[in-house]
């Protein structure tokens, strides 16, 4: 890590107010104060996270969740990840804003979001169908643009930084453009290094709003403001006239040397969103969902959820990442016994509609690397299947048990237990959605990536000088 920053140099500083900064800053921490109060602000609630996370294969299936890339960028999963992405908005956040006016730094800042959840289809692609499975939550994106603009506006301004050894702080300064770049790579590099693994982070999704920042600060700036901002800094010290004319008197941008590293970690980005926009004209894949509305005789209110499907060569599947992430207990489990008992998915009953009544079903669960046979008893289920066999719309109650699984370290060795509970009653809802090819998705998100990432190597490379407030001296 090149270390935490802790400040800038008090001489580079651009007058100015914060209050879109503090703004957000206080939404932020007052939605995950509502999110996480009941486990006691450590992490957010997993219905929140179902409720407000961003998950790409709902966007195929039901486009009116669009809104999510933004109730998305206001939650966070837990009390690190929402202390590190206020403090680092509230270090870089204030310049920006102080430097590009309160209106453009906020429209920045949502743009640069948004466009971080464009990358992380485009990215999610190329990790395979079931990543678009898996909810997106934080401002990690936003404020990623907000570091892009920071590195155009401010590549000469000093930080503070410290790193700890064993609990030993050490402490320096560097200039800022190192440390973003630095940044920056670590994002690019950790994004390829995780790319067939479901990793926890969305590394492009940071790069992505890195480079929107970068693109839209070309966009919205002011440049006659920034300007005059450029000589108002090199004017605060005598110093930088006497010892510095050929600085104050000639325009600099970022350099060549950095202008090659960002170019070169910019169009490593590109040929992965190049490669998915590609990829995505022969890609096959079909992807569904299903929307479960489940109430139990222990809960007073039903529980909501989606399970996500994928169709592969013809041959079904049911992403089972998705059933942990964006579906509760209660309907996580009526799906698995709708599903294993032969309900949810039988090619045999293609195109017909199914009234079952006091009729027992056995599902083989998986638990603990076996199976595990549970009695399904149908109260009622009255359903209707589409050309593929697939349970599009049902209602029904049905009476089964629940498993239990606990794991257990025997020693050094973990031990899977589980126990079967009592039947419990759940009366419920099914919609499915029909499976629709996800390189639609793809194909859109690919071009605005690459668009996105050539508009930023432009602006790296040909207009970084009027953009530039405090030049490397």
């Amino acid at each position: 890590m090149a270390g935490m920053p802790i400040g800038e140099e008090a001489v580079y500083r651009v007058r100015g107010r914060t209050y879109v900064t503090y703004f957000l800053i206080i939404v932020n921490v007052l939605l995950y104060v509502l999110s996480s109060w009941r486990n006691g602000l450590i992490s957010s609630s997993g219905e929140w996270i179902r409720l407000g996370g961003f998950v790409p294969a709902l966007l195929i299936t039901d486009p009116s969740s669009w809104v999510r890339i933004f109730t998305s960028m206001f939650l966070h999963a837990n009390i690190i990840h929402i202390f590190f992405n206020m403090y680092f908005l509230y270090i870089f956040g204030r310049p920006v804003e102080r430097t590009i006016g309160g209106s453009r730094y906020l429209a920045l800042y949502i743009a640069s979001g948004v466009v971080a959840s464009i990358f992380h289809i485009a990215f999610s692609y190329l990790q395979g169908v079931d990543s678009f499975a898996i909810p997106a939550v934080g401002a990690s994106g936003a404020i990623s643009g907000v570091l892009g603009a920071y590195a155009i506006l401010f590549p000469g301004t000093k930080l503070y930084a410290c790193f700890w050894i064993f609990l030993i702080p050490i402490c320096y300064t560097m200039y800022s453009l190192y440390f973003m770049l630095f940044w920056f790579g670590f994002q690019v590099l950790n994004g390829y290094a995780t790319m067939s693994s479901m990793a926890p982070v969305a590394f492009f999704a940071h790069a992505g709003g890195f480079l929107a920042g970068i693109g839209i600060l070309l966009l919205v700036a002011d440049k006659i403001r920034l300007s005059y901002l450029r000589r108002e800094v090199e004017l605060r010290t005598i110093y930088g006239i006497v010892f510095y004319p050929y600085n104050y008197f000639q325009r600099r941008g970022l350099g060549k040397t950095a202008k090659t590293i960002f170019s070169i970690l910019i169009i490593a980005v590109l040929i992965g969103a190049s490669y998915s926009l590609l990829s995505s004209f022969v890609e096959k894949s079909l992807v569904g969902s299903s929307e479960i509305y489940v109430e139990t005789a222990t809960r007073p209110l039903p529980s909501i959820g989606y399970v996500v499907y994928t169709y592969r060569d013809g041959v079904f599947e049911v992403v089972e990442i998705s059933l942990a992430t964006l579906a509760p207990d209660e309907a996580r489990i009526l799906f698995n016994r709708l599903y294993y008992a032969g309900l949810f998915y039988n090619p045999k009953l293609a195109n017909k509609e199914l009234v079952v009544s006091g009729t027992t079903y056995t599902a083989s669960v998986e638990v603990c690397n076996r199976r595990v046979p549970v009695i399904v008893y149908v109260e009622e289920l009255v359903g209707r299947y589409n050309d593929e066999g697939l349970l599009v719309e049902a209602r029904g109650t049905i009476h089964s048990p629940v498993i239990r699984v606990q794991h257990l370290y025997q020693g050094v060795k973990l031990v899977c237990r589980y126990e079967v509970s009592d039947p419990q009653t759940m009366v419920f809802t099914l919609r499915t959605s029909n499976p629709l090819p996800v390189s639609q998705l793809a194909i859109i998100s690919g071009y605005a990536s690459v668009a996105m990432s050539l508009l930023a190597l432009f602006t790296v490379i040909a207009r970084d000088e009027e953009l530039v407030v405090t030049p490397i001296k």
